[in-house]
């Protein structure tokens, strides 16, 4: 399999992740309460499972992004795509796949309806922690890295780096907003696997042809 094959399959999944993403966390804008009723609706399952879809899908293509601009980016870009693939793992992936199969079924029984509303066991801040330290590390890095490299369009790179600011809503509390900041790197991703599966083969360079000197 060729690279180019390979950059248009992380593109499709980096695609696949920034639709799924931006359908789940809109839908999840609307989900600002933490009751019963709500967390075991339709909606609310139907968020989390998009957006730990989305999560799935994005770190199986972050890699081709990474490998896509890694000459041009360097280091930065590393560091940038590691961080949010990190944040992946822990937020989109990990607290995912509970949010999805466990935590409803939780909050469904009374029994555990207390334990499960009271939030999660102290062990876990350490990885919340480290999941928030990574996504802005993240979004700086690879937003830097993606203007410099100049292998994928600015705005991209752009987004990335607002991806920072649009957490302000969230530690507001402001309605509605709340997943501003998913949604903007969303669509930074969504961008990133259009332009990866709509990449082309560079053309061979045509060897050099000896000429004769005229004498």
């Amino acid at each position: 399999m060729s690279s180019t094959q390979l950059y248009r399959l992380s593109g499709f999944a980096l695609l696949a992740s920034g639709v799924l993403s931006v359908i789940g966390f809109g839908i999840g804008s609307f989900q600002s309460d933490t009751s019963v009723t709500t967390i075991t609706s339709a909606p609310y399952i139907a968020m989390s499972l998009l957006t730990f879809l989305g999560a799935v899908f994005c770190v199986m293509g972050l890699p081709g992004l990474i490998a896509r601009q890694a000459e041009q980016a360097g280091v930065l870009g590393l560091i940038g795509g590691v961080a949010v693939i990190i944040v992946q793992l822990i937020y989109g992936i990990g607290n995912g796949f509970v949010d999805v199969t466990v935590f409803p079924a939780l909050v469904a029984d009374p029994t555990t309806r207390a334990f499960a509303l009271a939030g999660p066991p102290p062990a876990m801040n350490i990885f919340f922690m480290v999941g928030m330290a990574s996504g802005v590390i993240g979004a700086i890095a690879l937003g830097i890295a993606t203007l410099r490299a100049r292998v994928f369009a600015r705005w991209i790179g752009i987004l990335f780096l607002l991806t920072v600011l649009a957490e302000i809503p969230s530690f507001l509390d402001v309605p509605f907003l709340s997943n501003l900041a998913p949604i903007v790197s969303s669509v930074a991703i969504l961008g990133a696997g259009v332009a990866l599966m709509s990449s082309k083969r560079a053309p061979a360079a045509e060897p050099a042809r000896a000429t004769a000197a005229a004498i």
